[in-house]
C-alpha cells in the first residue's frame, strides 16, 4: 500500500492508490485520518520512520483544517514521506 511504497520512496507507486481513494470520493480528512491511524498500528515501520511519517502526517492534517483540503496537498504529504526515506545522495545534483 501507501506506506510501504513511501518506506521504499516510490513516490510514483504511492500515489496510485491515494488517487484510486481520491477517485472514490474519499475526502481529504478522510484519508488523511485513514493514514493516521493505519502508520500508528503499522508494528513494519521503524520508530523513527514511524515518527517522521506521523509528524509529516500531522502538519498536512492542520493544513486540511484550516480549510485546504485538496489533492496536491495529500501528493506533497507522499512526497515529504518518500523523501524522509531516501538517501541524501538521491537529491545531489550532478
Amino acid at each position: 500500500g501507501i506506506l510501504q511504497h513511501c518506506g521504499r520512496g516510490d513516490i510514483e507507486k504511492a500515489s496510485e492508490p491515494l488517487q484510486v481513494l481520491w477517485d472514490q470520493g474519499y475526502s481529504a480528512l478522510d484519508i488523511i485520518t485513514t493514514l493516521f491511524r493505519v502508520v500508528k498500528q503499522d508494528t513494519a515501520l521503524a520508530e523513527a520512520q514511524k515518527m517522521d511519517f506521523v509528524r509529516e502526517i500531522g502538519m498536512t492534517h492542520m493544513k486540511i483544517l484550516e480549510g485546504v483540503q485538496s489533492l496536491v496537498q495529500l501528493y506533497g504529504l507522499l512526497a515529504r514521506m518518500c523523501r524522509s526515506t531516501m538517501p541524501p545522495a538521491a537529491f545531489a545534483l550532478s
